[in-house]
């Protein structure tokens, strides 16, 4: 392509840090990189499978009701509570693009890296992205997901893919201007599905920026669910709501969507990779590019990928991150020869459902505590909730309208830890289990109501009978309109 103002090259991303590029074609030295540092005990414990741990995340609560309701009740009802209202407001209109970047070769584009893109999206979003970084200003790129968003079996937690894609954005941006910089958000809990992932999306892909004082929205989220999510309707339908609701987010961050594997070749690619043509969003394939290595023997999932039978080791994380860089490389190209005009509306119609899209958190300093205490926790991304330590037993009681209620919480392998009862309108409706035999400190997340129609409820939450002197900590609550 030609270069000139008029964005005829390609327009950002495409050159940087041949450092960066850990990883190279074919993968046939990728044992020899080096052994990863022991994960956590959290970690270990969790590595049974990250499938079972999230995929059957509390789907017998599902009430086939959600499922039974009329599209239209439905669309008026989530997208009348979403973030989205506010983005309503804003024009949609995308600004031209006009950052000039040559492509420096440092993109690898062989062919595992080629089959890793599944598509590039609409890429209005990404204009508005670029424009920022033309015009000076700071972005924010979050990564929701789970414990390989995290970065668990990464030696160092910059060397995860995250870390590593996000300094080479912020590598990129600031080679274009000094004064634009990236904000990186790494939202990874182990073990957890895109149900608590919907749950702590609207505070969680918030950048903190200890200078203003302000939280500042995400421009770009990545969103990492693939070996977690179960491919039962629930989970769909928990999926698209979670897609939905970050399209729908102030402003308008542009969404990738990427679908990783375990050993076993299980992934929830198929319905999440519907869901993203559905919304024309970003998709990067982990499970399209590294499959036929390692059929044809050029690669092993254990050793050249990962160090055990679903976390990448660095090599995987690297390669995870040329997979990014290579979008990027190819959105830049297709914004430069085909500019979008404007943002699209959202459809519409659902794919499987987005009934949780419009889900809001219950503030805790709304909820009367009753025996339970605030307090400052170390649980990852959450860092305060609500702890009862086997003292009286009041019960936590708030009150809303609303039709579904989610609440997470931690689970345990210790007997101090016991189950708290929700209750209401007054009649017991379940128990949260604190304890667990496979507990290691993870978060569990619970759909406690889900019902058709709103209407005012009193919600109690207290330790269940017997268990008045045991341990608790709640992290979150949420709800829908």
């Amino acid at each position: 392509m030609k270069k000139g103002k008029s964005g005829n090259m390609k327009k950002v991303l495409a050159c940087v840090v041949a450092g960066m590029m850990i990883f190279q074609t074919g993968c046939s030295n990728a044992g020899n990189k080096g052994e990863p540092a022991e994960s956590s005990v959290d970690s270990e414990e969790n590595t049974d499978s990250a499938k079972d741990n999230a995929a059957d995340n509390n789907s017998e609560n599902a009430g086939a009701d959600a499922y039974g309701n009329t599209e239209g009740s439905i669309e008026g009802n989530a997208d009348s509570s979403t973030e989205g209202n506010a983005a309503a407001e804003d024009s949609l209109k995308v600004p031209a693009a006009n950052i000039d970047i040559e492509l420096d070769g440092s993109v690898t584009d062989s062919e595992m890296v080629k089959r890793s893109l599944v598509s590039i999206g609409n890429t209005a979003r990404l204009q508005r992205v670029f424009d920022k970084i033309n015009n000076g200003e700071k972005i924010t790129v979050s990564y929701l997901g789970g414990s390989i968003t995290q970065g668990m079996n990464a030696t160092k937690s910059e060397l995860c893919y995250a870390g590593v894609s996000s300094a080479w954005l912020d590598e990129v941006f600031a080679k274009n201007n000094s004064a634009s910089r990236v904000n990186y958000v790494n939202a990874g809990i182990p073990g957890t599905p895109s149900t608590l992932g919907l749950l702590r999306s609207t505070k969680q892909l918030l950048f903190e920026d200890t200078e203003s004082g302000e939280s500042l929205e995400p421009d770009i989220v990545f969103i990492e669910f693939a070996v977690n999510d179960g491919t039962d309707p629930q989970s769909k339908v928990m999926y698209e709501s979670l897609v939905r609701k970050t399209l729908s987010r102030e402003k308008h961050p542009a969404v990738i969507l990427i679908f990783t594997v375990l050993e076993n070749g299980y992934s929830a690619q198929d319905h999440m990779k519907e869901i993203g043509e559905h919304y024309d969003v970003g998709m990067i394939s982990v499970k399209d590019a590294i499959t036929p290595e390692i059929e044809a023997g050029r690669m092993n999932f254990s050793g050249d990928y990962a160090s055990d039978e679903a976390h990448p080791n660095n090599v995987g994380h690297a390669l995870i991150a040329d997979f990014i860089k290579y979008y990027f490389d190819k959105a830049a190209e297709r914004i430069g020869e085909k500019p979008e005009e404007e943002i699209p509306e959202l459809p519409e119609k659902w794919k499987y459902g987005f009934y949780y899209s419009g889900i809001k958190n219950i503030e805790l300093a709304e909820i009367e505590n009753g025996s339970f205490e605030r307090k400052d926790i170390d649980c990852v991304t959450y860092k305060e909730g609500y702890v009862h330590e086997k003292t009286g037993n009041e019960p936590m009681t708030f009150t809303g309208d609303f039709s579904k209620l989610l609440i997470a919480y931690r689970q345990y392998k210790n007997e101090n830890y016991g189950a708290a009862e929700v209750i209401i309108d007054g009649k017991h409706k379940c128990n949260l289990e604190g304890y667990s035999a496979d507990g290691w400190g993870n978060v569990a997340t619970e759909l406690v109501l889900n019902d058709v129609a709103k209407k005012e409820h009193t919600v109690e939450i207290k330790m269940k009978e017997g268990d008045e002197e045991k341990e608790f900590v709640l992290l979150d609550i949420g709800v829908c309109e």
